[in-house]
């Protein structure tokens, strides 16, 4: 991208993992753009029920912790806050668009060392699990596990890094 380069750092660092987790299923591939949808929607919680249909458990964590992944650049990218927002010590965008360099320093590394990464790692573990939670032998548990794994996340929402 021309003239935006921080931008391009951004979006490499959302298609190289998904090129190295999910390649050999390309229809995937930009499956977890999904999560920011469902963010601008306020239901990103709503992501790993949603990756949690992908065929076999590795598969299934790889999309839950990428839909986390995009949804958590696509925060620093717009500015807006989909799940927990831009993390505190994460410049704005002005100031990191105009260099790669400086959207590493500025935009990832806040984001890689605020603790934002353990969604990664719940909905990972959400996404793989869904299968064995929700079985479909009684409806009425089955509905209270799927509705029960997004519950928590509306909260986590109201608890954006910028107050």
């Amino acid at each position: 991208m021309v003239g935006l380069p921080g931008t391009a750092v951004i979006i490499a660092a959302a298609a190289i993992p998904g090129l190295l987790l999910i390649g050999a299923s390309p229809v995937w591939l930009p499956a977890p753009a999904g999560s920011a949808v469902l963010g601008l929607l306020t239901a990103a919680g709503a992501w790993p029920a949603v990756a949690g249909q992908a065929r076999g458990p590795l598969h299934r964590a790889a999309l839950g912790a990428l839909g986390a992944w995009w949804l958590m650049l696509a925060e620093l990218l717009t500015g807006r806050t989909l799940l927990l927002g831009v993390p505190p010590a994460a410049a704005a965008r002005s100031s990191w668009d105009g260099s790669a360099s400086d959207a590493v320093s500025h935009a990832i590394w806040p984001l890689l060392t605020s603790g934002a990464l353990l969604v990664a790692i719940v909905w990972a573990v959400g996404a793989a699990l869904l299968p064995i939670v929700v079985r479909g032998r009684v409806a009425a548990l089955d509905m209270v596990a799927a509705t029960a794994w997004p519950a928590p996340w509306p909260r986590a929402r109201s608890t954006s890094w910028r107050r």
